[in-house]
């Protein structure tokens, strides 16, 4: 499996290496139709909470709101998070059920000049992706691909029925906090919740 994501890690640096990312924002790097689904997915997010909110849901109601309720910080230099200790805990929802699970190992590395890299890979349910800059100052973008435990490690595919795709924008909740409010995938609403150390 290492071999594997040294692989993948090798072909998302060659491509990196082709896109300059230095100068360029969200806006440049997504396309219309994903800038409009990421302003939507926390609108979306709380509207698929609020049935579970008054039911046997109710602690994992108020994990997803602590984590993105509170302050929006600055975004820091996005390349400062590159080799940081961190982990990750996921928040789901779907129309039958919200919770929360522990938190797992998370990684951010520098791959080529500019590019910023995330990847989940403990746990079944597995991520990677870009860390792209964000428009304003207060948000990075997160485009990547959601895995299985023995899959091989997938980015973004850009075909609207793979299912697997993930796109998401990233908060600073504290001085060592940091959230991802994902679009939703197949009735499926998520956020991360990182710490890093």
């Amino acid at each position: 499996m290492n071999r594997l994501c040294r692989r993948s890690a090798a072909c998302l640096a060659l491509l990196l290496s082709a896109q300059p990312l230095i100068a360029q924002t969200t806006d440049a790097l997504l396309t219309p139709e994903q800038i409009t689904t990421l302003e939507g997915a926390e609108a979306d997010l709380r509207a698929r909470l609020a049935p579970h909110a008054d039911g046997q849901d109710t602690a994992a109601v108020a994990d997803f709101l602590a984590v993105i309720d509170g302050d929006r910080l600055p975004m820091p230099d996005r390349l400062s998070l590159a080799n940081t200790p961190c982990s990750v805990r996921s928040l789901q929802v779907t129309a039958d059920i919200a919770l929360g699970y522990p938190f797992f190992p998370c990684s951010f590395r520098q791959e080529g000049p500019a590019g910023l890299v995330f990847q989940k890979d403990a746990g079944s349910q597995r991520r990677l992706g870009l860390v792209l800059p964000g428009a304003t100052g207060t948000n990075f973008a997160f485009r990547g691909g959601s895995y299985f435990t023995g899959e091989a490690p997938r980015g973004y595919t850009g075909d609207p029925e793979a299912g697997t795709d993930s796109l998401g924008l990233m908060y600073r909740g504290g001085p060592d906090r940091y959230y991802i409010i994902f679009a939703p995938v197949d009735g499926r609403g998520e956020v991360y919740e990182i710490l890093t150390q």
